[in-house]
């Protein structure tokens, strides 16, 4: 197999490690600013190097006979970017789909920039930050400009266009498994390996909730995924044990009239609306809510792709992928769907398994079908993630490596039109 070899801009921006003591003041460090706790860094840049973009490996187990109900993906028709030295944890995609922040075990987040008429040939790499300990979680805010980056019990947010630190918050104990923004850009939710998820007011500028956490607590296993509805209402917490914990929102029991917190003495608001679908008994590995917040759909440890309509919380429809674990769950976006010429009523969702394949399932209300999958990699992708805009599907390797495949390349595969119109239901 053929690869592609480019000469990636790579810059250090920040090397910076943390130490935190309570009750400082906020301090000036380099040309960084620490919020509440201490935390050192600096701005000094490495020497280029360069980033290999290829097409990953394939694995030596048998693929699956291709039939007519299913097209097989070639492995040329994705990429793979190798830019971290051990496993990648994190991935954060912009909306455009051009600018993808990895968080590594390496203590490293890394922002690759993809450029040219094909963006999966060429782009740009620069290192944003660097620590002693691994990144575990990270999310892009809404309008793209804020990146938060969790890093066991510490989780803060940096400024991407002055490279500044803009909040950091180390009041919670344990492991940090998910973070989460809210659409309106107020909130940041952070999900535990305890169970315990909290909302931190970031942009609330007034009332109980300015700069509080507000908890939601029931789930007992590690969050494995969070996702607001888009009107941001209520959060969708999965859990690794089993069952979606369906929360109503402090904010939204506030604008209801169903809630008035008054003075408030603790730090922490406690959220009291909780629904339980608990009809799923294999364990979670990842959560998708489709753009207009009407379906919701679930990975699950048992091979299968489970879907409920949000309204009622109703269950639609179980489609059995693979007959192995399930790992990453993600949405085509608008402009991909449309791009293969699909109603805006249909869903094309990619999911990826431990047999280290990408599968592809399409249809309407939920009700999904198999549509195509790819030849096994050399190693799985762990976590799956689209773009609001654009086209390009990623996922992350376990061996440091960013993968992608554009979706648009699906109307080019053979017997793809017939397999595209069963999709439109």
């Amino acid at each position: 197999m053929k690869s592609i070899s480019h000469s990636i801009a790579v810059f250090s921006l920040t090397a910076l490690s943390l130490v935190a003591f309570s009750g400082c003041a906020v301090k000036e460090v380099g040309k960084g600013r620490a919020v509440g706790s201490v935390l050192d860094y600096d701005l000094r840049r490495t020497p280029k190097s360069g980033v290999k973009v290829a097409s990953p490996k394939p694995s030596e187990k048998p693929d699956p006979a291709e039939d007519s109900a299913n097209l097989l993906l070639p492995l040329t028709s994705f990429a793979s970017f190798s830019l971290h030295t051990g496993p990648i944890n994190a991935l954060a995609v912009g909306a455009d789909g051009l600018k993808l922040y990895t968080g590594g075990e390496d203590g490293r987040v890394v922002l690759t920039t993809l450029t040219g008429p094909n963006p999966l040939a060429s782009g740009s790499s620069e290192q944003l930050f660097q620590g002693p300990k691994p990144i575990l979680a990270l999310a892009l805010s809404p309008d793209g400009k804020q990146l938060a980056i969790a890093r066991f019990s510490v989780v803060f947010v940096v400024d991407l266009e002055t490279h500044q630190l803009v909040a950091s918050q180390d009041s919670l104990e344990g492991r940090i498994s998910a973070l989460s923004w809210d659409p309106r850009g107020e909130y940041l939710a952070i999900g535990r390996a305890n169970g315990d998820v909290f909302l931190w007011g970031l942009a609330v500028a007034s009332g109980p909730s300015a700069n509080r956490l507000e908890s939601y607590r029931g789930a007992t296993s590690p969050i494995e995924s969070i996702r607001f509805h888009p009107d941001g209402a209520v959060i969708f917490v999965a859990p690794q044990s089993g069952g979606i914990n369906v929360w109503r929102l402090i904010r939204t029991e506030r604008e209801l009239g169903t809630r008035s917190d008054g003075q408030v003495g603790s730090r922490v608001l406690e959220g009291g609306k909780r629904v339980v679908i608990d009809s799923l008994a294999a364990r979670l590995e990842d959560i998708w809510l489709s753009e207009d917040g009407s379906e919701l759909f679930t990975a699950a440890a048992d091979g299968q792709v489970y879907s409920w309509q949000v309204r009622g919380l109703v269950a639609r429809s179980a489609v059995p992928v693979s007959s192995v674990n399930l790992y990453g769950l993600a949405g085509a976006s608008k402009e991909a769907r449309a791009a293969l010429a699909l109603n805006s009523s249909a869903e094309l969702i990619a999911v990826s398994d431990r047999e280290s394949r990408v599968s592809l399932l399409c249809g309407v209300a939920g009700l999904l079908q198999l549509f195509a999958q790819s030849p096994a990699f050399d190693q799985p992708l762990t976590q799956l993630l689209m773009s609001s805009e654009g086209s390009t599907l990623w996922g992350i390797q376990k061996t440091g490596n960013l993968v992608g495949f554009d979706l648009r390349l699906l109307a080019k595969l053979p017997n793809s039109k017939n397999t595209l119109d069963r999709c439109k239901g």
